[in-house]
């Protein structure tokens, strides 16, 4: 299951874990730079520094073949 997870905060974090566990094939969008540069170098999945409302950050995902989009923000 592909999983594209818009939030790189605790729950967000939560989830991706559980899900990578799983064989999922994840990818966080995080809007801090400095905190989506951390999660690149310590989670086992894709992470996109930017904010997933607007459509530029989307523009280079195949939301075709993404099976979940989880709002994890706030």
């Amino acid at each position: 299951m592909r999983v594209i997870i818009a939030g790189g905060g605790d729950f967000g974090v939560f989830l991706a874990t559980e899900l990578i566990k799983r064989k999922h094939d994840v990818t966080i969008i995080e809007k801090d730079p400095e905190r989506a540069r951390k999660l690149s170098e310590e989670m086992d999945c894709a992470v996109i520094n930017g904010d997933a409302t607007h459509p530029e950050t989307l523009k280079n995902i195949d939301l075709s073949k993404v099976d979940w989009l989880v709002a994890a923000t706030g």
